[in-house]
């Protein structure tokens, strides 16, 4: 389940929302970061690290990154490569071309849930800010739910949370 907050600028009025999570739609959007990675998207240098990992698996769960010197947001996935804690192959789930095949699902990927407690960082994606070409950083829970206007830059607390599917 995703969830997600809605905001409405105090300055300007405009009014946004960022959803968080993925949803039911988790394998779907598994496997379109991986094609992501895979053409090149994240960079060529990315995409070779990955295939040169044949255990390494993603979070493609939606985040808030932010710049901690000009306060500009982005919401996209943690591309960010994880390796099983123990990398003996031979103990992993059934693994069919890196990811776990889910009994109740056709489309392979690996669960958020099992990479939180079987995986640990291989090596950690950055995204760069936009505006002022810093490093940005994953928000922190208290940070997700006060953002800075997309339209003005005004600072705003979240009006709601949601939860969505």
């Amino acid at each position: 389940m995703g969830y997600g907050y809605e905001f409405e600028c105090e300055k300007c009025h405009y009014k946004f929302d960022v959803s968080l999570g993925s949803g039911a739609s988790y394998p779907d959007v598994y496997q379109e970061v991986i094609r992501k990675i895979v053409a090149g998207y994240y960079g060529k240098r990315w995409s070779l690290i990955y295939e040169r990992t044949p255990d390494a698996a993603i979070r493609a769960n939606n985040y808030i990154y932010i710049c901690d010197y000009c306060h500009h947001w982005i919401c996209d996935k943690d591309v960010s490569l994880y390796v099983p804690k123990n990398r003996d192959l031979d103990s992993l789930p059934v693994l069919r071309n890196k990811y776990i095949v889910s009994d109740d699902n056709e489309i392979p990927y690996v669960p958020e849930d099992y990479i939180r407690s079987n995986y640990t960082t291989y090596r950690r994606f950055f995204y760069y800010c936009a505006k002022c070409g810093r490093r940005m950083h994953k928000a922190k829970d208290f940070e997700e739910n006060g953002l800075s206007c997309p339209r003005c830059g005004e600072f705003n607390e979240a009006v709601s949370r949601f939860f969505w599917n």
